[in-house]
């Protein structure tokens, strides 16, 4: 597939010549510098970290990058390793068992590592290509840190649609989890224009209701729906439950025909 016309990959500096030129390969798009860049989406690595920034009308909205030893996430990280915390109810983390997750749109991954650590075993999906490159390289530098390296181990990670993976591969997991774009709610200006570059380079997940059946439809114990707290429901079918957070709430769907994870 011909992306020259969304991205680029420009090229930084000596000490990551390589690696610039080894993304610009993948992507089958010209290395190069800035002054010469008019792409809507920019990789450029600052040392070893993979960045993508997004413009539009050629200014410059923001940047995005996956980095699991940033402080915000190992502040996230420390407060979610209890598997009372609403994620880990939400998935069905019990003591003693931990279930195997499918997180069908991962985005830059931060729920599905934050399971990972907790020791559930994680299959990762993301059809947008940047976001999975994004992801990919956040991996690869965390495999290299000593305390998230246990985590990384428990995942894998595909670039494909998500309901074509469900529907091409043979369910080895307990737990199916979506966390779908939905309307924008109250955030702090920095949440906000984080969302907002992911709306801009992800798009809106308008396919997510039949998502949402696609998954229903599958042999798997628990599908799992991350909604804002006053956000409604997404699709026809009525949660089992809900698990709340004061922001959050995790609609929870429960297959009585799969018996994979220990009784609710």
């Amino acid at each position: 597939m011909d992306h020259s016309h969304l991205f680029c990959v420009l090229f930084s500096s000596p000490e990551n010549k390589a690696l610039s030129r080894q993304l610009a390969q993948e992507l089958q798009v010209t290395l190069l510098d800035d002054a010469d860049a008019t792409t809507p989406f920019r990789f450029h690595y600052e040392g070893t970290i993979l960045h993508l920034s997004v413009y539009k009308d050629n200014a410059l909205c923001g940047t995005l990058v996956v980095d699991f030893s940033s402080p915000s996430f190992s502040h996230r990280l420390n407060t979610s390793m209890r598997i009372n915390q609403p994620l880990a109810r939400a998935v069905g983390v019990k003591r003693g068992f931990r279930p195997l997750v499918c997180d069908l749109t991962a985005g830059l991954g931060t729920d599905g590592m934050v399971l990972a650590a907790l020791g559930c075993r994680v299959t990762m999906v993301e059809r947008c290509l940047p976001l999975y490159l994004l992801l990919r390289d956040g991996l690869r530098r965390a495999a290299e840190i000593d305390r998230l390296r246990a985590g990384v181990e428990r995942i894998r990670i595909h670039h494909m649609d998500a309901a074509r993976f469900i529907e091409t591969t043979e369910p080895d997991y307990d737990t199916i989890y979506l966390d779908p774009m939905y309307p924008l709610v109250k955030k702090s200006a920095r949440a906000k224009l984080h969302a907002r570059l992911l709306r801009i380079v992800a798009g809106d997940d308008y396919d997510a209701p039949h998502l949402l059946q696609t998954a229903l439809n599958s042999p798997v114990k628990r599908v799992v729906v991350k909604r804002g707290r006053t956000i409604a429901s997404l699709g026809s079918q009525t949660p089992a439950f809900a698990v709340t957070s004061k922001q959050l709430r995790y609609d929870v769907h429960i297959n009585p025909t799969c018996d994979t994870c220990p009784p609710d």
